[in-house]
């Protein structure tokens, strides 16, 4: 009974293993008034207040263009937005207080693309959106 035990404990323990290998970057935040949403191919968030770091998970096929738009507004604090589509995390944009951002990146590959939202402290009233064509 003892050897049926550590045999289903330790495949237990190799199946969480396998399991947690297969995620890349993990969201990890605080926040306040957080309304967000995320598919395939689009995805926003919306804050009072946030710290930390929140990921998105997009697929560009074949049937779409290749092209991630984005659009960023942020009240007050210092966020940086990543993007990686290639196994390398790549700088998107950054955003201070009482900026605005309107813009797109093209030619991404086929396959899963990240977009990473990591603060510098306490960020207020942000708003931001992602959609790949």
């Amino acid at each position: 009974m003892r050897k049926f035990v550590i045999l289903v404990l330790s495949a237990l323990l190799l199946l969480s293993c396998i399991t947690l290998s297969g995620c890349k970057y993990v969201s990890s935040f605080s926040a306040t008034i957080l309304v967000q949403s995320n598919t395939s191919d689009s995805g926003f968030m919306r804050f009072d207040s946030f710290t930390g770091t929140y990921v998105f998970k997009f697929k560009c096929t074949e049937e779409s263009s290749g092209t991630l738009n984005y659009k960023a507004k942020l009240n007050s604090g210092h966020l940086k937005v990543y993007y990686d589509n290639d196994s390398e995390k790549k700088e998107l944009f950054t955003l201070k207080s009482n900026e605005t951002i309107e813009s797109s990146i093209d030619s991404l590959k086929e396959g899963t693309i990240y977009v990473i939202v990591e603060t510098d402290g306490k960020c207020q009233e942000g708003d931001l959106s992602f959609s790949l064509e």
